[in-house]
């Protein structure tokens, strides 16, 4: 009996503990759940930690400012604040960041001054192996300088471990905007040490397209007991990825065009384009503010695909923007840059433009619907109400630069270009009909007599 007591204790005690044991599972998991890490690390993850501490190191041994730009690492940090160096976490005490499940972690650094000799150098004797992408450098491309020198674009460094360091370099263009170039299979590689195939799929930025960001701070912070630079404000960042695809003008094809054409560096012509460029930069700021997505449209975007320049005998500037992202504050905006508003036709819901003025030059919005298989805009005759439907193929946004400025134009330019110009785009045409020279307009009916107050007003 004394001995059935002690086995019905032991087994009692042992129950609570793995009752406990149990509990205390369950709290670990929340944990790891809430922060986005719920399942084992592997060792492929753990490789990968310890090419990034190696790879850390020697860049903080070189004062080299490398900025984690990896979507899981960032999206993690969003999820669950991580603090400044120094400041105790005790929710850090495991690998929870920089070990998951990939064999490549990314990095970005502002400007290749930063990359050198004696970096690169401690990296070999460390057992990394590295590729080196090269591209022409379209900070000094133009219509006069069309084979610019080439300059270093990506690193891949692969470890010892067999785990790979894609290192992106970016560079300031025009004091405004953040540039990185894409990594093309038919780019220029130097120093083929390492093997980009396996990690090609992996490659978070860069594959085929260049990229464009905003000028963004940066800080430090202490994460897996390491000091790593991320962006000040991640989830801004991470918002900016998926619309960062950047397109270079093809001056090559404007250098065509104006061998061909000429170009007019008159005095009227000149005094024009500084005027258009003004109004263009006060309209992308008025947008800007008030956070509407907008594009070069019509003309402006003509001359930007032909001429990578303002057109000289145009008459306006045109920007397009999705009615879906239209703001009731747009007109506020624009006067408050210095635009004042003409004319208003149309309604939200239906072939909606608005036009504003300062001095002698006009800026032209036009507002887009997207049908099933198409967009269009609409267009208004003030004088009878007739309104006019442009069709175009569907199109996306990519980031551009124009005359110093970066905008949004659509990544399929010349399908857009063709349906608003035709095939004959690149012949150069001064009279044009806005209700019939386009090859994609068509009558859209007439406003009614009662709508006429509402849906055509001049200022």
């Amino acid at each position: 009996m004394h001995r059935s007591g002690i086995l019905a204790g032991l087994l009692f005690i042992s129950l609570c503990f793995l009752l406990v044991q149990v509990y205390l599972y369950a709290i670990s998991l929340r944990s790891l759940k809430h922060q986005g890490f719920t399942r084992k690390i592997s060792t492929k993850g753990l490789n990968a930690y310890k090419t990034t501490k190696e790879f850390l190191l020697i860049a903080a041994k070189y004062n080299t400012p490398l900025f984690v730009m990896d979507h899981d690492i960032l999206e993690a940090l969003v999820q669950y604040r991580v603090g400044p160096p120094g400041e105790t976490n005790t929710t850090l005490g495991r690998c929870k960041y920089l070990c998951y499940n990939n064999s490549i972690r990314t990095f970005g650094v502002l400007d290749i001054r930063w990359i050198t000799k004696g970096f690169l150098k401690d990296l070999k004797s460390s057992g990394f192996r590295s590729t080196l992408i090269v591209g022409p450098d379209p900070r000094h491309m133009s219509t006069q300088y069309l084979s610019p020198p080439n300059t270093p674009f990506h690193y891949l460094f692969e470890s010892q471990y067999k785990t790979y360091i894609h290192l992106i370099v970016f560079y300031e263009r025009r004091t405004s905007y953040l540039w990185h170039g894409p990594v093309q299979r038919t780019d220029l590689i130097e120093e083929p040490s390492g093997n980009w195939e396996p990690v090609w799929p992996l490659l978070q930025f860069g594959r085929e397209f260049a990229g464009a960001y905003a000028k963004m701070e940066f800080t430090l912070i202490h994460v897996d007991r390491l000091n790593i630079l991320v962006p000040k404000f991640p989830a801004s960042f991470l918002n900016q990825v998926p619309q960062s695809q950047f397109i270079e003008c093809n001056f090559r094809q404007a250098y065509n065009f104006a061998a061909v054409n000429g170009m007019d560096n008159s005095p009227e012509a000149k005094d024009f384009r500084a005027k258009a460029r003004e109004v263009l930069v006060r309209g992308k700021r008025a947008l800007d503010d008030i956070g509407v997505r907008f594009w070069l449209s019509s003309g402006t975007c003509l001359g930007w695909f032909r001429e990578c320049n303002i057109i000289a005998h145009g008459l306006d500037v045109d920007f397009g923007i999705w009615i879906t992202d239209y703001n009731s504050k747009i007109v506020s905006a624009m006067e408050s840059h210095g635009l004042q508003l003409k004319l208003e036709f149309g309604k939200v819901e239906d072939s909606y433009e608005l036009s504003f003025v300062r001095g002698n030059i006009k800026l032209d919005v036009f507002f887009f619907y997207e049908e099933y298989d198409h967009m269009w805009n609409g267009g208004t005759e003030y004088r009878n109400g007739n309104k006019y439907k442009y069709d175009f193929p569907k199109f996306t946004l990519c980031w551009t630069e124009f005359v110093g400025v970066r905008v949004r134009v659509p990544c399929e330019t010349q399908s857009y270009i063709e349906a608003n110009y035709g095939k004959d785009w690149d012949r150069k045409v001064k009279h044009w009909n806005w209700k019939e020279s386009p090859p994609n307009v068509r009558p859209n009916g007439q406003w009614d007599a009662e709508e006429m107050q509402q849906v055509v007003k001049v200022f």
